[in-house]
């Protein structure tokens, strides 16, 4: 085993490409914009297909990816994506920013007609979601989070600076197996403490996507 002192971490500043999905084109006749948040081991590709509910000609979905892909059961099985991991975790989070900050400039920022941007995270990509809006003060007509929380940082100050101006909606299912009653009350706490403004949507089913209820909040 080497010893630690004689082994020096360092990081090279790379360019590199990396994949994001678009329903839609955003023109002078586009009203809504929606940039979408897979979860932990999916593909934004596949993860779309949840999303048609969205799709009109008025509107433009943007699905980013996380930049780790990954076998999820061993070689030649299926592949996911996350966003980041426990280890370089601030390097993941800083890595992901900059690419998300790139897709906002590239798709969305060149537009001066108003338009209105709605961003939906599901499970880890609630956390992404959310910390890219705190980093970027990116201003939102609508976040959803769906099956997630807030990133654990998050506390007034971010509140009041980046979430305050738009429309919060939070959506738990009563069988989520990531959210138990226990971690939903805490969670609530948490959000009265750091001022987080939000409406609670509660629907009978699992750690889902449910078009027939995401169909709801277009």
């Amino acid at each position: 085993m080497i010893p630690a002192f004689f082994m020096e971490k360092k990081n090279l500043h790379i360019h590199f490409n990396a994949p994001y999905y678009k329903i839609g084109s955003i023109n002078s006749h586009t009203k809504r914009i929606w940039i979408i948040f897979h979860g932990y081991g999916q593909l934004a590709d596949e993860f779309a297909e949840s999303f048609s509910p969205l799709i009109n000609e008025d509107t433009c979905l943007l699905f980013p990816q996380g930049l780790s892909k990954f076998y999820l059961k061993g070689v030649d099985k299926k592949i996911g994506a996350n966003w980041m991991t426990a280890h370089d975790r601030e390097l993941d989070i800083e890595n992901y920013i900059s690419y998300l900050n790139r897709l906002m400039d590239m798709e969305v920022k060149q537009f001066s007609h108003p338009i209105k941007l709605n961003i939906f995270g599901f499970s880890q990509g609630g956390h992404t979601a959310s910390r890219w809006i705190s980093h970027a003060n990116i201003k939102y007509e609508k976040l959803i989070l769906w099956g997630t929380s807030l990133a654990n940082e998050i506390d007034g100050k971010h509140i009041e600076k980046s979430f305050s101006h738009g429309k919060n909606i939070v959506i738990l299912g009563d069988q989520d197996k990531y959210i138990d009653e226990d971690q939903l009350q805490k969670v609530k706490a948490h959000y009265s403490k750091i001022g987080f403004k939000y409406e609670l949507v509660e629907y009978h089913g699992g750690h889902d996507i449910y078009p027939e209820l995401l169909s709801s909040f277009i």
